[in-house]
């Protein structure tokens, strides 16, 4: 995995280069994701 700046990660945002996603263990998930990303759990 590599880490990027905020810099990079807007450049890549505005391009629709990526996605963001949240990725949470399985008890956080449950509780509800966060309104902006996507979400994928992850057990």
């Amino acid at each position: 995995m590599e880490t990027i700046s905020r810099e990079q990660l807007r450049v890549l945002l505005e391009a629709d280069a990526v996605v963001p996603i949240e990725a949470l263990p399985a008890a956080a998930y449950a509780a509800g994701p966060s309104p902006a990303p996507s979400t994928c759990p992850t057990g």
